[in-house]
């Protein structure tokens, strides 16, 4: 029997040795992958919501009156339609990589190559199921740290969340630094996770009538210090302020390690000047349903994190209907102090934050200094 090692490519084999080839294995494998693994029937038969009239819109049409009955959860809900987009995802893939072992057994292509590229891509597809699988278990089960801890006090729409983020040496620059560059992408990532986490009570209760999605404006960064290879750092997110269209999220890239808080700690980093920051942006979100735009207030009034009235008309009442406040705000008490709040400290904790958040909100002024086709361009590369 032909060691699989070198039909595979991966050691040395004699000049004797003919290599099989296994692309009919790949293709076996990758077909029972993408319609037997990854289908989304048999999870949505096993909750009680596939049918057999239109199967491919079953989420659409059902998922949204199953949480509401109780048949599902939303989580539930959410982990069926990433496992119907993975389930899609193999199937579009599956004829591209069927097309191309073909064509190269075809026209004669190393057997050994052949393998080597069928075995890197049939690890990429478990990789991007597994992937899928884990992000789920891992937030849902493995870390319920990770559902959001919100303050009932007035200022918990400005609560923070924390990712934590590593250097690889694939985000590292010529100078072996974490490159600028890859800062976006893991803010990507932790920007999202603050949104759907935050936000989730609100986004559930627009989305009855159509998909709830944020949309990115603008990013502006700062670079204060390196991030050098394999250092793992934590990105703090929370709301910075918004206006009558955009949400502004302020973001800190930080150590990973606690940042010292003891009187001795603080003096000792004062007297080093070791900054604990390495970066600092600040990006603008739009919250879109379907093609509308929600306003903030509103939007943050649903999902419960502006002061709520009492309901005997001295407040401000808010919600998806309303997002006009009357000048008198309810007073609201924080658990475990005496110490009351009003809705006006949310209006100056916003006012102080817009002010940062204007500095973003003027790029767009930026716009006429492009001249357009009236320019020379000292070189074209």
């Amino acid at each position: 029997m032909a060691p699989l090692g070198a039909a595979l490519g991966l050691q040395a084999a004699s000049s004797a040795f003919n290599a099989p080839n296994y692309a009919p294995a790949f293709l076996a494998f990758q077909f029972f992958w993408a319609h037997g693994i990854l289908s989304s029937r048999t999870l949505k038969q096993w909750y009680g919501i596939d049918h057999n009239e239109s199967p491919r819109y079953d989420l659409d049409k059902y998922g949204d009156e199953a949480v509401r009955t109780g048949r599902i959860t939303q989580k539930q809900l959410n982990m069926l339609r990433r496992n119907e987009s993975a389930h899609a995802n193999a199937i579009e893939n599956y004829a591209f990589f069927a097309g191309a072992i073909g064509f190269a057994t075809f026209a004669g292509v190393d057997r050994q190559l052949i393998n080597r590229a069928g075995l890197v891509y049939t690890l990429a597809r478990i990789g991007h199921g597994a992937r899928l699988l884990y992000g789920y278990l891992k937030h849902h089960h493995f870390e319920p740290s990770s559902t959001p801890r919100l303050d009932k006090g007035p200022l918990r729409v400005f609560q923070p969340s924390a990712y934590s983020v590593s250097t690889p040496p694939g985000d590292l620059d010529f100078t072996l630094h974490k490159s600028n560059s890859t800062y976006f992408a893991d803010l990507d990532i932790a920007r999202g996770h603050h949104f759907f986490g935050l936000f989730h009570v609100g986004i559930q209760k627009y989305s009855k009538k159509a998909r709830v999605f944020p949309v990115l404006g603008a990013v502006a960064s700062t670079f204060r210090k390196e991030i050098r290879p394999f250092a793992r750092a934590k990105i703090w997110t929370r709301v910075l302020s918004w206006d009558s269209k955009w949400i502004y999220l302020v973001s800190h890239f930080v150590p990973e390690a606690p940042i010292r808080s003891s009187r001795a700690d603080q003096a000792s980093a004062a007297t080093t000047r070791q900054p604990l920051v390495y970066a600092t942006c600040v990006s603008k979100i739009v919250v879109k349903q379907g093609r509308q735009t929600i306003v903030p207030d509103e939007f943050l009034a649903a999902c419960g994190l502006l002061p709520e009235s009492s309901g005997d008309g001295s407040g401000f009442e808010a919600g998806p209907a309303s997002g006009a406040y009357s000048r008198q705000a309810p007073r609201v008490v924080l658990e475990g102090s005496q110490v009351e709040h009003t809705a006006q400290s949310v209006e100056e904790r916003k006012r102080s934050g817009i002010a940062l958040a204007g500095h973003i909100a003027a790029l767009d002024d930026g716009l006429e200094w492009l001249k357009g086709p009236d320019e020379i361009p000292f070189a074209e590369y």
